[in-house]
C-alpha cells in the first residue's frame, strides 16, 4: 500500500503543474530540499549526539579525575594518620624507655646512696647496732625519773625512765627512739646523739663508747686526738719556726704548732670536725687563695686520701666523711670522680702569705709509731728568703677561715650518683 501512494504522488504533482501552467517546482527539485532538510537535520542530531557524547565523556573524565582526587586525598589522608599514629606510638615507646631509664637511673641511684650509708657493714654493723640497743636500754634503766626533773607518778613496771619520757628530753620522736633500742639500721645525727647522752647524763666515757657504736666520725676524731702522746706534743712545741702538725690517715689535723696556724690559718677558731686538711683545702676560700698551686695541691692530698680509703671503706666516719665532702665542694666531687691515687712523697708547697710574701717549702712525712696510720708533717724551708720569712710565722695571729657557703652541686642535689650519671 505504501508502494502505491508513492507512485500516485508524482502523478498528483504533474496534474497541478499542468493546470497551473506556470509552475516551476518540480519533483526532483522537492526531493533534493528534502534531501537536504534531512541531511542538515541528520547532521545537527550527528552534532548533537556528538555533543552529548563530547559532554558525557567530559563528564565521566571529570568524574574520575575527582575520583582519582578523591582516592589520592584519601589515601594521603590514611597514610598521615598512619605516619601520626606510628609517630605517636613511636613518642609513647619513647616516653617508657625514657620512664624506665629514669626509674633505673633513680633505683641505681638509691642502691649507691644505700651503699654509702650501710656498705660493709655486715656482721660488724649488726653487732655494733646490737651493742647499741643493749647500751641505750641499760643507761636508760639506769636513769631515775627523778635525777632529770620527770614526775615520777604511781607505780612504774619498768626501772628507770621510759621510752617515751628519753625522746621527749631529748627532742626526738618516740619511733626514732624506739628503733635505736631496737637495732634498726638507722644512722642518727651527731645533734640527736648529744642529745640523747645529755637526757642520760652519760659521761665523757660513756658519750664517746655512744658516738662509736653510732658510728659517729666525731667519736673517732676526738679519741685520735686524746692519743697524741705527750712526746710528740713536745716534738711539735720544740719545732719552732718550722710549720708542723700530727694527721690521721683520714688527713685530721690531731696537734700542730703555732707556725702550722700561722701559715695556714686560726685552726683553732674551726668546727672539731671541720679540722681536716681536706675540708680545709676545697671548703676555704683563703687557704684556696694561698696555696699558689691549689690544683696539684688538692689533687694529691685527694690522692692520698683515695689509697687510705681502701683501708677504711667499711668504716661509717670514713663514708660519712666523702658524703659531706662531695655535698660541701664541687671541686672535691670533680677531683674524687678522677679516682687518682698517690703515694707519700716530698713535694714543693708554695704559699702566697698575706704578710710575709712567697714562701716555699718541702713537705716531709714521718710516720708515727705509737699509733698507725697517723704521720708528722713538717714544711721545711726550700730557700734562703723562706727561712728568714718562716722565722716570723711564730709572732703573726693566725689568719681567720671563714666558712665557704658553696651550694650543693646540682647533679648531687637531683639524686645522681656522679656528674655523668644520667638525672634519676
Amino acid at each position: 500500500m505504501a508502494f502505491i501512494l508513492v507512485l500516485r504522488v508524482p502523478l498528483y504533482l504533474l496534474r497541478e503543474r499542468a493546470n497551473n501552467g506556470g509552475m516551476t517546482t518540480t519533483l526532483s527539485t522537492f526531493s533534493e530540499g528534502a534531501r537536504e532538510t534531512g541531511a542538515a537535520a541528520a547532521r545537527k542530531a550527528v552534532g548533537e549526539a556528538e555533543a552529548a557524547g563530547e559532554a558525557e565523556g567530559a563528564g565521566k573524565a571529570q568524574g574520575a579525575r575527582e575520583a582519582e582526587a578523591a582516592g589520592k586525598a584519601e589515601a594521603a589522608g590514611k597514610a598521615e594518620a598512619a605516619g601520626k599514629a606510628e609517630a605517636a606510638g613511636k613518642a609513647e615507646a619513647a616516653g617508657k624507655a625514657e620512664a624506665a631509664g629514669k626509674a633505673e637511673a633513680a633505683g641505681e641511684a638509691a642502691r649507691v646512696r644505700e651503699y654509702l650509708d650501710f656498705a660493709g657493714e655486715g656482721l660488724d654493723g649488726q653487732v655494733r647496732r646490737q651493742e647499741l640497743a643493749h647500751f641505750l636500754r641499760t643507761r636508760r634503766e639506769r636513769t631515775q625519773p627523778e635525777e632529770v626533773g620527770v614526775m615520777a607518778g604511781g607505780r612504774r613496771r619498768t626501772p628507770g625512765l621510759r621510752r617515751e619520757e628519753v625522746a621527749q628530753l631529748a627532742g626526738v620522736g618516740v619511733t626514732w627512739y624506739t628503733w635505736l633500742e631496737q637495732g634498726r639500721a638507722i644512722r642518727p645525727s651527731d645533734q640527736v646523739l648529744d642529745a640523747i647522752s645529755r637526757a642520760l647524763r652519760l659521761d665523757r666515757h660513756e658519750r664517746e663508747h655512744l658516738f662509736t657504736l653510732a658510728g659517729s666520725e666525731k667519736a673517732v676524731l676526738a679519741r685520735e686526738c686524746d692519743r697524741v702522746s705527750p712526746g710528740l706534743l713536745l716534738v711539735l712545741e720544740r719545732l719552732g719556726d718550722y710549720p708542723a702538725a700530727v694527721l690521721n690517715a683520714r688527713q685530721d689535723l690531731l696537734a700542730y704548732n703555732r707556725s702550722y696556724q700561722g701559715l695556714l690559718g686560726d685552726l683553732d677558731g674551726l668546727p672539731f670536725d671541720e679540722r681536716n686538711l681536706l675540708w680545709i683545702i676545697f671548703c676555704y676560700p683563703e687557704l684556696r687563695e694561698r696555696l699558689v698551686d691549689w690544683e696539684p695541691s688538692a689533687r694529691l692530698s685527694t690522692a692520698r686520701f683515695r689509697v687510705q680509703m681502701a683501708s677504711h671503706a667499711s668504716e661509717p666516719s670514713w663514708r660519712a666523711f666523702v658524703k659531706r665532702l662531695i655535698a660541701a665542694s664541687p671541686d672535691f666531687a670533680r677531683i674524687w670522680g678522677d679516682h687518682e691515687v698517690a703515694g707519700a712523697e716530698t713535694v714543693l708547697k708554695r704559699f702566697a702569705h698575706a704578710e710575709l710574701g712567697l714562701l716555699s717549702f718541702h713537705g716531709v712525712s714521718l710516720a708515727c709509731t705509737e699509733r698507725a696510720g697517723n704521720r708528722l708533717s713538717v714544711y721545711t724551708p726550700a730557700d734562703e728568703a723562706t727561712a728568714v720569712r718562716t722565722a716570723k710565722l711564730v709572732s703573726l695571729s693566725p689568719p681567720p677561715l671563714a666558712r665557704c657557703t658553696t651550694p650543693t652541686p646540682a647533679w648531687l642535689a637531683s639524686g645522681r650518683t656522679s656528674p655523668s650519671a644520667p638525672p634519676p
